[in-house]
């Protein structure tokens, strides 16, 4: 299991601010997005950081609501403020952070945002694999692609993702799901909604849902069958 990288937006129509911005946040740590407007971002999908000039937000408090009411938690950082008086405005219409034009601070600001977004990611959002979970959108990636549960899916999804490393009793899948229950059928419900749970994931190349008779289910390596497996089942075949 790893923890992914902090998600970082640039929203911004100047090549030259795209550009210092990702000389300034680029390494291994952070994953660096850069769109020309608020609409391209919102299409895209949420990030864990938005950071705007100055000039993005000229219909006044429009562009940052937007983005607020769709992502209540996203940190939203406005550069390029005209003076204090701009900068004290931006953060009353909704910026976490807002900087004046030549701030010799705003690089240090930036990285401690992103220094933050990584250690809440911690608790929200979680990888296994090519299989990402964040438990605050209740949104999944498989293999780079948006999967959709239902909501008894993504209760079974959210219990596995919660005992792995480790195994998921049946018990503890019927819990997370239902409620503490004991009656047979729930218990028989957790296989089929396995079931379907495995057939939207089937597009990872990395992990499986496996089975762990009369224990319960885990996620585990997919074995990629080598090319001597390949030529002795096809032999046999």
């Amino acid at each position: 299991m790893r923890l992914p990288n902090a998600s970082i937006a640039v929203v911004t129509p100047s090549d030259a601010t795209r550009e210092e911005m990702t000389r300034l946040l680029a390494d291994e740590l952070n994953t660096i997005s850069c769109y020309r407007s608020v609409d391209d971002l919102i299409i895209a999908g949420r990030p864990d950081i938005v950071i705007m000039s100055r000039d993005v937000v000229c219909t006044g408090a429009l562009s940052l609501r937007r983005i607020r009411q769709r992502w209540q938690t996203c940190t939203l950082i406005v550069t390029g403020a005209c003076n204090e008086q701009d900068a004290e405005q931006l953060l009353n219409i909704g910026a976490d952070n807002a900087m004046v034009a030549n701030d010799r601070l705003a690089e240090c600001r930036i990285r401690a945002a992103a220094r933050r977004a990584r250690a809440l990611s911690r608790e929200l959002r979680i990888v296994i694999g090519d299989i990402m979970y964040d438990r605050e959108s209740r949104r999944v990636w498989c293999a780079g692609e948006e999967v959709r549960l239902t909501r008894t899916e993504e209760a079974l999804f959210d219990c596995l993702f919660w005992h792995a490393p480790e195994p998921a009793s049946i018990a503890e899948l019927t819990a997370f799901a239902w409620g503490r229950s004991t009656r047979n059928e729930r218990h028989n419900l957790v296989h089929v909604y396995m079931g379907y749970l495995r057939n939207k994931l089937r597009g990872s190349e990395q992990v499986i849902i496996r089975t762990l008779r009369s224990v319960g289910y885990e996620f585990a390596e997919r074995q990629i069958p080598t090319r001597r497996t390949m030529i002795r089942s096809s032999a046999t075949s």
